[in-house]
Order: C-alpha cells, then sequence, then structure tokens
C-alpha cells in the first residue's frame, strides 16, 4: 500500500531516525524484518521472548527504535534477538 500524502509530508517534517523513534510497526511488517511468519512473531510475543507490543484498541503494534534492544524492534534485532523474558512487562 503507498503511503499517502498526509504520511508523507507528516514523515519529511522528521529526520530518519526521529521518524523510526515515533513509528509502530505491524505485526506483518516485523514478521518481514525479522525473516519469519507473523504467526512466529505472535508465539515470541506470547513466551516473551521479543520486545513488548502496544496494544491500540483491537491493534497490536510494536515500537520500531527506542534505543533499547529490549523495547524497540530494530534495537532488538540489530542486538542479535536477546531473549526479553528477563524484562518487566
Amino acid at each position: 500500500m503507498p503511503p499517502s500524502d498526509v504520511a508523507i509530508r507528516f514523515a519529511s517534517r522528521f529526520s530518519d531516525l526521529e521518524y523510526q523513534t515515533m513509528k509502530l510497526l505491524s505485526v506483518k511488517e516485523f514478521a518481514e524484518l525479522a525473516n519469519c511468519s507473523a504467526r512466529h512473531i505472535y508465539r515470541l510475543n506470547d513466551a516473551r521472548r521479543c520486545p513488548k507490543n502496544v496494544k491500540l484498541g483491537s491493534l497490536t503494534r510494536w515500537p520500531a527504535r527506542t534505543g533499547d534492544p529490549m523495547t524497540g524492534v530494530l534495537d532488538w534485532l540489530e542486538a542479535g534477538c536477546p531473549d526479553c523474558r528477563r524484562v518487566n512487562r
């Protein structure tokens, strides 16, 4: 799905790092980054082996970048996918 004009204008206001910090990833986007299935992402989440998700109504999203491998998907992937079970949820 191509980004809307509003999304493009919004993203152009911020640097790439700032935009990644604000972005929330869907399970499909997370799975594509991790090179696995959406179902596997849900399994990792249920086992608390990936960064904590954010619930927005009925939607499930994951923060793209937070600077902490235990909470940001891109940070988590760059750190080699460490186990997140030890972090309080």
